[in-house]
């Protein structure tokens, strides 16, 4: 039973951080530095876009949270398994079908996504 424990992640264990438009690192930059299982909560406001999730992390948006793109490809790329997205306004992707731009695009590897 202490081994089946020991090999359960805690969520107590992860990082919450909190991204602020105006001021301090940039989403991007969390996204670099945070590790799995961590949360990344988005004031409200315009974050920019284009991202590459490539570890299961949990993004939630307050209120007005939104994530804006180039106009090119997709905004969010969720690489990762286990990646959770939710309250957050995404626009800005750009419209070519052929490539699938998409505001969130999941890949392959993305299983267990939420969005």
């Amino acid at each position: 039973m202490a081994a089946l424990l020991a090999a359960i992640p805690s969520a107590a264990l992860a990082a919450e951080w909190i991204v602020t438009p105006s001021d301090g690192p940039t989403l991007s930059a969390v996204l670099k530095a945070a590790a799995p299982g961590d949360r990344i909560r988005l004031k409200p406001g315009r974050h920019d876009g284009p991202l590459i999730i490539d570890k299961p992390v949990t993004l939630d948006g307050e209120d007005g949270a939104s994530i804006v793109g180039n106009g090119e490809g997709s905004v969010v790329t969720i690489e990762a398994e286990k990646v959770t997205v939710r309250g957050i306004e995404v626009t800005g992707s750009g419209m070519n079908l052929s490539t699938l731009d998409s505001g969130i695009f999941a890949a392959r590897t993305a299983t267990g996504a939420i969005i």
